[in-house]
């Protein structure tokens, strides 16, 4: 799943995913980098690759990488 959700990024639509229960959603043709975060928030963060990303964003302290086993993508377009 995880490479599936680096070739999603990579490719530049939108994504929708879940982990544990919480939808987030990622962004990656913005201006300003690759944009994450949890629906229905405004606390998102930029990174500047996907691999960034995957190492960077943190969810309940874990690394989204480390978080591969369960996610479960929603939507990509």
């Amino acid at each position: 799943m995880l490479q599936q959700l680096k070739d999603l990024i990579d490719s530049g639509g939108d994504i929708e995913f879940s982990v544990c229960g919480k939808k987030y959603t990622i962004l990656p043709w913005t201006d300003s980098g690759i944009v994450i975060g949890p629906q229905g928030s405004d606390d998102d963060q930029t990174f500047s690759s996907s691999d960034d990303l995957l190492d960077g964003y943190l969810i309940d302290g874990i690394p989204l990488r480390k978080l591969n086993h369960k996610i479960k993508i929603l939507f990509h377009a």
